[in-house]
């Protein structure tokens, strides 16, 4: 079982639902406002799609009130 550490610097309440690769890192905007774990979910699918995986591959590890969050692919 392989597992990988993403980092995500989160951007709610966006414009648009985007990912961009910076330094290792991905910025994700999102629509959603950041209440209720609405971007939280909004932010694992975007990053889910992005990288063609599972939703269900996609873990949120820390972060869940901050905009820098840390999530695990298990693949």
């Amino acid at each position: 079982n392989e597992q990988m550490y993403i980092k995500v610097t989160a951007k709610s309440d966006s414009k648009e639902d985007s990912v961009i690769e910076k330094n290792g890192r991905y910025v994700v905007s999102t629509r959603e406002p950041a209440e209720n774990g609405r971007a939280n979910a909004s932010i694992l699918s975007i990053l889910a799609r992005h990288l063609d995986v599972p939703k269900k591959s996609l873990s949120l590890v820390r972060g869940a009130d901050k905009p820098s969050k840390l999530f695990i692919l298990r693949k």
